[in-house]
């Protein structure tokens, strides 16, 4: 069963505050570069809103950047461009959540061609179970050819809301 719409908001800049990241602090991205561009897309920007659910579960993006793929991944080829990014997941309903279920893509480009996922060290997913109140944070990575990096749409999907769908790009 679906929870019915979601709402788009602005992250708060307490929103973390109650409900502690379950995520390492302080880490960073593998070869990561920043991007000077803001997001961009009609969709809930990544980096700037938020998605919430009619029972109160919160997803955002944050920290979309470009970086390159390392010569131990697995998926995309050494060298090449990927794009970077953290997903937070905050579980506001009345029951626990478990973030395996959530599944994460990233589309890119005019024909939205679905990106490898980039498995590697400083990347890892939302994993185990989130308790009301609490929050989890997960590292991505996927391949994006440079000239894609301005089209993004990234989807979280936990198959019992709608997919949370973000816009963004990476200059």
């Amino acid at each position: 069963m679906r929870a019915g719409r979601t709402d788009r908001a602005a992250p708060e800049a307490s929103s973390t505050e109650g409900a502690p990241d379950e995520g390492a602090p302080g880490e960073s991205f593998p070869d990561e570069e920043s991007s000077s561009e803001p997001d961009s897309g009609d969709l809930a920007k990544a980096g700037s809103e938020k998605v919430r659910t009619d029972d109160g579960l919160e997803i955002w993006i944050t920290d979309l950047k470009r970086g390159r793929i390392g010569s131990n991944a697995s998926g995309g080829h050494p060298g090449d461009p990927m794009v970077l990014f953290r997903l937070h997941i905050k579980n506001g309903t009345t029951h626990k959540v478990n973030g395996d279920e959530f599944s994460v893509s990233l589309s890119y480009g005019a024909e939205g061609d679905e990106a490898e996922g980039v498995y590697d060290t400083g990347l890892d997913s939302v994993t185990g179970v989130i308790a009301r109140g609490r929050q989890k944070t997960g590292k991505y990575g996927f391949a994006v050819p440079t000239k894609h990096m301005n089209d993004l749409i990234i989807q979280v999907d936990d198959y019992e809301h709608e997919p949370a769908l973000f816009a963004g790009a990476v200059k």
